[in-house]
């Protein structure tokens, strides 16, 4: 990623600030569209001249106004309760299913290895069908990405709400490891494209900032997740612990899908944003051959 101050674009770009491709021009940072120039508000008349450059730099106001873009806010919000999941699974998932469930540890780790392998697939897969969505044909791409993410979000939690509540995982174990394979598919969509979407409710100068709130609230999860779920079975034991741990991602769900309501308005925003930029610069660029040529 480029550094959070400042960002040099050229102004034949599409308001996101990435630079344009004339065959397949990129709608924004994390989603191409299959559209050419984007904005409402640009025509080929009022287009800055190439040499334009994007110089905008972050302050103290832009920062405070990215922090109350709406879109940005859910997205720092569903990060807490995403995350403790992941820090239950990587720390005592195989220790309750030898424990609790009487499997082998090396049976409990291959479960747990399976969740992992599912959230590979889902990694990929979810970037590829969350691009495609954005670009839908029929329009409200972006709407759609956000119910994608909210519904494999909390649907993902049903396969694990299942491992750890049964007695018996079938013949060979397969009910447990269809579910923790069925489980890190579906809860792995998520990650590529709520970053995508992080980028594009943003201007380039303030990605960097953004992302490091970002990553500080999702690292934060992941480290105090374990300490919540540790407090949480000394209080109620571990199956009641684990299904509270679980139950995260059906509140990240719900989060994610208020996007809905926001997601529309904070990219345009964030375009138009981009837009005015480059047009002080194409002015200021000219008034500065103005002043040469005299």
């Amino acid at each position: 990623e480029p550094p959070a101050g400042a960002g040099t674009v050229p102004a034949e770009t599409t308001s996101y600030g990435a630079a344009r491709d004339t065959t397949h021009p990129p709608s924004s940072f994390g989603f191409r569209s299959r559209r050419g120039k984007r904005g409402t508000h640009a025509t080929p008349d009022d287009t800055p001249p190439a040499e334009a450059l994007y110089t905008a730099t972050i302050d103290s106001k832009k920062l405070w106004r990215q922090l109350r873009v709406p879109s940005n806010l859910i997205i720092l919000l569903q990060g807490l309760p995403g995350t403790v999941p992941w820090g239950m699974l990587n720390a005592y998932f195989v220790d309750y299913l030898h424990v609790q469930k009487g499997l082998s540890v090396e049976e409990g780790t291959l479960a747990v290895t399976l969740f992992g392998l599912g959230a590979v697939v889902g990694t990929v897969c979810g970037g590829v069908f969350g691009q495609r969505v954005y670009n839908r044909p029929s329009g409200g791409g972006k709407k759609s990405v956000a119910v994608l993410m909210g519904t494999t979000t909390a649907l993902g939690s049903l396969p694990l709400v299942f491992a750890i509540n049964v007695s018996k995982y079938g013949p060979g174990d397969a009910y447990l490891h269809v579910a923790c394979l069925l489980a890190g598919v579906l809860c792995a969509v998520t990650p590529p494209n709520v970053r995508a979407v992080l980028l594009n409710v943003n201007p380039p100068e303030t990605r960097g900032t953004m992302f490091a709130f970002y990553t500080q609230v999702d690292d934060v999860g992941k480290g105090g997740g374990p300490a919540v779920v540790a407090g949480l079975i000394v209080l109620y034991g571990r199956k009641v612990a684990f299904n509270i741990a679980v139950s995260g991602w059906l509140l990240c769900g719900a989060i994610l899908l208020a996007l809905t309501k926001h997601i529309d308005k904070d990219v345009e925003r964030a375009e138009q944003a981009v837009a005015a930029e480059v047009e002080n610069a194409a002015r200021r660029d000219g008034g500065d051959r103005d002043e040469e040529i005299l």
